[in-house]
């Protein structure tokens, strides 16, 4: 349950033109607050904004802000539009008879991406300057590092209790021989940070396991996630290709994989849309695949529910039960078997912070902090009754659903 972080790319509002003129360098924006106004209604509130200093951009942001809080607006200079230098507001016809006699030529645009003009820079150049941008906005990344910490200090228990409660190193093994001499290929579906397999490494010996090292195929829409999930692999898993997609848009040969498994990886799924990915997990499938979903009695699927109910309205899709992926299983017509078990995720009441990253990781959205779920009507009745001799103890029911082509 790793929540990827979004860019959302905006573009200032227009600006004047002038028929066969290049455009100017910074002129004013053409401010439209109807337009603005339903733009903003696309963007979440207290984000950070990063601005390109020219007037166009400026001004477009501050009205927009009349409709949307920023937490922070950054000015950037690495944003500024392309710099054309002496070309700004000249006739394109006299850039045209400069540029006809080039021999840098493009069927991207009369000017080559490799053409500076004088006092100017070229596309190639502005385009480098944003990527240098777009690749030091890892502060991102460390803020989805605390947030994931906070929010494995409690579920890390989800997987343990995964690692402990089946016999794996058997039904890998018997996977091995069903392949032969040849290594096992597994798909991890939305592998998050990879706690499933580092708790089959430390919990159930997987390493003692008589397999060839398997490759270990990572999917994930979160590039960090992928990341995190890369560097937690070890012998007998070998980490092989990566996806970075959701499984509904995920493309494979079919039964490419030996193994596909997902756990607790579907939650956010939209309803419309979980037979389509399910059949593509099992179109991936040569063998054996296997789920684990929390049903619709644990923490997972009803705090979610109190929380659309108690910050939205009432609007918005619930998670994705076990249940329903059983029931859409059962009208593709997949052989599966079933073992539930139940547990806890517990932690001292005095543990806020973690508790809080938690909550909000829960239900992805960290705009939300401790004390406005608990002061919540809905939200806060649902917390109290998780609170038992000064322990936060979050009930959670889960179904390891193991399917089989065979």
């Amino acid at each position: 349950m790793i929540k990827p972080t979004k860019l959302y790319l905006i573009r200032h509002a227009p600006v004047k033109q002038i028929k066969g003129f290049f455009p100017k360098h910074n002129p004013d924006a053409i401010i439209k607050n109807n337009q603005l106004k339903m733009l903003a209604t696309l963007i979440p509130n207290n984000c950070v904004w990063y601005v390109s200093p020219l007037k166009r951009a400026i001004q477009t942001a501050e009205a927009l802000s009349k409709y949307v809080n920023y937490s922070k607006m950054v000015r950037e200079n690495k944003l500024i539009e392309q710099n054309f230098g002496d070309w700004s507001g000249k006739k394109i016809s006299e850039v045209w008879e400069v540029l006809k006699k080039s021999k840098t030529k493009h069927n991207f645009s009369f000017i080559s991406p490799d053409v500076s003009p004088p006092n100017g820079e070229s596309f190639k150049e502005q385009s480098k300057r944003v990527g240098i941008w777009l690749k030091n906005l890892n502060v991102l990344e460390g803020k989805s590092r605390d947030e994931m910490e906070n929010f494995y200090s409690l579920a890390y228990i989800d997987y343990k209790y995964l690692a402990e409660k089946f016999e794996w190193n058997k039904w890998i093994e018997i996977n091995q021989t069903k392949v032969g001499k040849r290594r096992l290929k597994l798909l991890d579906v939305a592998c998050g940070s990879g706690k499933f397999p580092s708790a089959l490494l430390k919990y159930s010996k997987l390493a003692d396991a008589k397999i060839l090292p398997v490759k270990y195929a990572l999917l994930d829409p979160s590039s960090f996630s992928i990341k995190e999930a890369r560097k937690v692999l070890e012998l007998p898993l070998e980490a092989d290709s990566e996806f970075e997609t959701t499984l509904q848009e995920f493309i494979c040969d079919k039964g490419a994989y030996d193994i596909v498994w997902a756990t607790h990886a579907l939650y956010a799924v939209p309803q419309g849309e979980l037979k389509d990915a399910l059949k593509r997990f099992i179109h991936g499938m040569a063998g054996s695949g296997f789920i684990a979903h929390a049903s619709q009695n644990s923490h997972y699927i009803n705090f979610y529910k109190h929380y659309l109910n108690g910050f939205k309205g009432g609007y918005g899709e619930p998670y994705i039960s076990a249940e329903q992926i059983l029931k859409t299983l059962n009208e593709i017509g997949v052989s599966y078997r079933v073992k539930k078990i139940s547990y806890e995720n517990s932690i001292s009441e005095n543990s806020s912070s973690q508790v809080e990253g938690y909550l909000q990781r829960c239900i992805f959205d960290d705009t939300i902090d401790l004390d406005s779920m608990l002061k919540n009507l809905t939200t806060g009745a649902y917390l109290d009754s998780c609170i038992k001799n000064k322990q936060w103890c979050f009930k959670q029911e889960v179904m390891m659903i193991f399917l089989s082509k065979d």
